[in-house]
């Protein structure tokens, strides 16, 4: 359960999980924000999924901390900006296409708050089995073309890992042949930039003012000058005219 090593790194009030199928590791994330005054939201395209997760999974009392939610589709998420501190799904993105990716990615970054992390888990050998099947293609669950697409949608500090589990999805770091190979990439919506104080604003303001004026009057003078320097010309060729005639 790729959920669990996912979890083991978020300390997170308010997290979102896109695509969250039958809600496996529910009970981890629940474990996670009940102490606190987080939330744990999902969302799915599925509204199948949604209602049997949701009735499966919720009773009275998780319901104050999970909500499980079914949208038409990722790139219009009906959270405020700047909401979740942190957001992961499993796989998924080999699903969407490149319009969608690119929308889907944009979305994930709006509802994120600065500074917080987006974190996705992959199963290669699940995904490998899939594509000798041809049920996938390799371009379709390729992680450079989720990387760069993160990248263009605004995500920094982008970090790829591999790592190995065990049936019971801790970390094993043998060789053990048996144990499952999996890609962790992590990225981090960047701090919003400084806001320049008033102060700042006029002072550049007035450093625009003095530079414009400036210009002008070298322009003015330049001008002057040249004006100068064709009559002295003119009268010039004038008087060569009259010596000659």
């Amino acid at each position: 359960m790729l959920r669990k090593i996912i979890l083991e790194m978020l300390i997170y009030d308010y997290i979102l999980e896109v695509g969250f199928g039958r809600g496996n590791g529910v009970e981890l994330i629940l474990e996670k924000v009940f102490p606190g005054n987080g939330q744990y939201y999902g969302i799915e395209l599925s509204n199948y999924m949604a209602d049997v997760t949701s009735s499966e999974m919720l009773d009275d009392i998780t319901r104050t901390k999970a909500m499980f939610s079914q949208v038409g589709m990722f790139n219009f998420l009906p959270y405020n900006t700047d909401f979740f501190n942190a957001l992961f799904h499993i796989d998924v993105f080999y699903a969407w296409n490149t319009k969608n990716l690119k929308e889907n990615c944009e979305e994930f970054y709006r509802v994120l708050k600065p500074g917080c992390p987006l974190f996705c888990a992959m199963d290669l050998r699940k995904l490998h089995r899939l594509a000798e099947y041809r049920i996938l293609s390799k371009f379709d669950y390729d992680p450079m073309r989720y990387v760069e697409t993160l990248e263009q949608s605004g995500f920094g500090c982008i970090k790829l890992e591999y790592e190995r589990i065990d049936k019971n999805s801790n970390l094993d770091s043998s060789a053990n042949d048996k144990a499952r190979e999996i890609l962790l990439i992590h990225a981090t919506k960047p701090l919003k930039k400084r806001e320049i104080l008033p102060a700042k604003i006029l002072e550049a303001l007035e450093t625009d003012i003095r530079r414009t004026e400036l210009d002008e009057s070298i322009s003015k003078s330049i001008s002057g000058q040249s004006k100068e320097v064709l009559n002295q010309r003119k009268n010039l060729m004038l008087n060569l005219d009259d010596e000659t005639s």
